[in-house]
C-alpha cells in the first residue's frame, strides 16, 4: 500500500469561518478571505514539491490521518486556546485538493478520517502532521 506524509506547521486558518463578500461577473458572493486563501496558495504549492505527489490523483479508498501536536504553556500545561478540530481538518483537506494530490475530498475517495491531539513540551509552533494511505 501506498502512503505519503507531510507537516503543516503554523495556524492553520478555517476556510469556514473566514468569509468576504466578492464580485464576479457583476454579482456579489461570500467567499473564503484573503487569509485563507494566501494559507491555502502557499500549502499547495509546497505540497505539490513532495516526492511521490501525485499517486493518489485518481485513487479512491483513502484514510487519512491528522496528528495536532499544540506546543504547551510556559507552564507546561496544555493550552486552554479552544480551535474547531473539524473546521482544521476541512481546511486542510481543501488544501490537498487544491494542491492536485486528490481530485476530490469526498467520501468516495476519502473513506475513512483519524485524528488526534498531541500535547508536545518541545515544540516552536503547532503543526499537524497529515499520512495520506489507501485502505
Amino acid at each position: 500500500m501506498s502512503k505519503i506524509s507531510f507537516t503543516i506547521t503554523g495556524i492553520i486558518p478555517s476556510k469556514k469561518n473566514r468569509h468576504k463578500i466578492k464580485m464576479r461577473g457583476g454579482r456579489a458572493f461570500i467567499g473564503p478571505d484573503d487569509t485563507y486563501i494566501a494559507w491555502e496558495r502557499q500549502h499547495a504549492a509546497e505540497l505539490a514539491g513532495i516526492e511521490n505527489f501525485g499517486i493518489f490523483k485518481n485513487s479512491k479508498n483513502l484514510k487519512i490521518s491528522y496528528i495536532f501536536r499544540q506546543r504547551l504553556t510556559n507552564k507546561g500545561t496544555p493550552s486552554t486556546r479552544r480551535w474547531d478540530m473539524s473546521n482544521k481538518i476541512e481546511s486542510i483537506n481543501d488544501m490537498i485538493v487544491a494542491s492536485g494530490m486528490l481530485s476530490d475530498d469526498n467520501q468516495m475517495i476519502i473513506s475513512e478520517l483519524y485524528a488526534r491531539v498531541e500535547n508536545v513540551p518541545v515544540l516552536a509552533e503547532s503543526e499537524v502532521q497529515v499520512d495520506i494511505e489507501e485502505i
